[in-house]
């Protein structure tokens, strides 16, 4: 232990809380140099910026240290007990221990980059991941830069153009750490609960020829091109038997209400009616694999023999995100930076070119926290 404290240094855990093989340890700020010192003992010869050795006193362990350009990584083993010992040693010699969100803000002075890095371990698929790293590696800092240099030569038109072209991918922004809402609608029987079961691979919803049977919404997370979905089960819609099932049609109803897509479910064997709603919805005809009593127009599937599910899956896609972004292509990824974006395209309507750029400047500001909402 050092005689005295040692100042001005942070440490944070980089790798998720957990157990695993290895954990990793940032360690950073002009007293990390002498914390190093006092405790790390190397047991091989330094390897460029690697070097192997103990860390402690009467009380030690093997790790790895990696010193980086702006801080110091401590390698240790993963055991939570491990990382707690590490960490409290450090801060009993004065470090002050931050979250690892804190630490990335220290570490760069780009607002955009920070909260992309901040909100990629949110992310639900790879796709939606790979989007957020495009981000955080720079993309729409670019875009960004690129549009307030075309309002600084008071070029409106190209500077709406381009804002536009951001704001197309504002909807899927907000859908990379939050999956979209797919609520299956329809009469009783249809086979809503058979659909969601082979949409998601699993039997998450009850099944039975008995009419009511789903009397609650049950919902269940799945991934459909690589776009993270939550599917959502619904009584079936008819004239309810009881209050129990009342109250579930209800639900039922608000639940297509908030969806971001309805799945309105008919069954090809039974003559119907079809749901119109006031959300964006695809018609679904259910159980192709029986002799049709009526032909509505609509994607035929069959729930029990998996025909048509491919293609339901592609319309499903297709419709949530009309025009996937290409690799590195600039999305705007939370609410804030997509109220930001519908201020400047309003100032450059008005011919305000200076207030656009103003906006969009203070979006490439000073690293923060990034806002999660929306």
């Amino acid at each position: 232990m050092p005689s005295r404290p040692i100042g001005d240094a942070w440490i944070t855990q980089l790798t998720p809380p957990g157990v695993g093989a290895i954990a990793a340890l940032g360690l950073r700020g002009p007293g990390a140099q002498a914390l190093l010192e006092a405790f790390f003992k190397p047991v091989s010869a330094s390897q460029e910026s690697v070097q192997f050795g103990r860390f402690g006193h009467a009380l030690a362990d093997e790790v790895v240290v990696v010193r980086r350009a702006t801080h110091f990584e401590l390698h240790c083993h993963g055991g939570r007990a491990v990382v707690a010992w590490l960490v409290n040693l450090l801060r009993e010699a004065g470090a002050v221990e931050i979250a690892w969100s804190d630490w990335l803000a220290q570490l760069s002075s780009s607002k955009l980059q920070t909260w992309a890095a901040q909100l990629l371990p949110d992310a639900l698929t790879a796709r939606t991941a790979q989007i957020l790293l495009d981000q955080q590696q720079g993309a729409l800092e670019a875009a960004l830069l690129v549009v307030c240099q075309v309002l600084q030569r008071h070029d409106l038109t190209l500077a709406a153009r381009r804002l536009e072209g951001l704001l197309r991918h504002a909807r899927l922004g907000q859908r990379l750490t939050s999956p979209w809402r797919i609520v299956l609608l329809g009469p009783t029987n249809v086979g809503k609960s058979s659909l969601i079961n082979a949409l998601v691979g699993f039997e998450r919803s009850l099944t039975s020829p008995i009419a009511g049977t789903t009397r609650d919404t049950l919902s269940a997370l799945s991934a459909i091109d690589g776009w993270p979905v939550e599917l959502v089960d619904t009584a079936g819609l008819r004239e309810p038997a009881s209050a129990l099932e009342a109250a579930g049609i209800e639900r039922a109803r608000a639940a297509g209400a908030d969806a971001d897509l309805v799945l309105a479910v008919a069954d090809s064997s039974t003559p119907g009616t079809l749901l119109h709603t006031d959300a964006p919805t695809l018609v679904v005809i259910n159980k192709c694999d029986l002799p049709p009593a009526w032909e509505p127009a609509g994607l035929r599937v069959s729930a029990l023999t998996g025909q048509g599910l491919a293609e339901l899956f592609q319309a499903i896609s297709s419709t949530l995100v009309p025009e996937p972004p290409t690799p590195g292509e600039a999305v705007p990824f939370t609410a804030a930076i997509v109220t930001a974006l519908h201020q400047a395209t309003a100032h450059v309507a008005h011919g305000q070119a200076d207030e656009a750029c103003r906006i969009l400047e203070d979006l490439l500001g000073q690293a923060t926290s990034p806002d999660r909402t929306g």
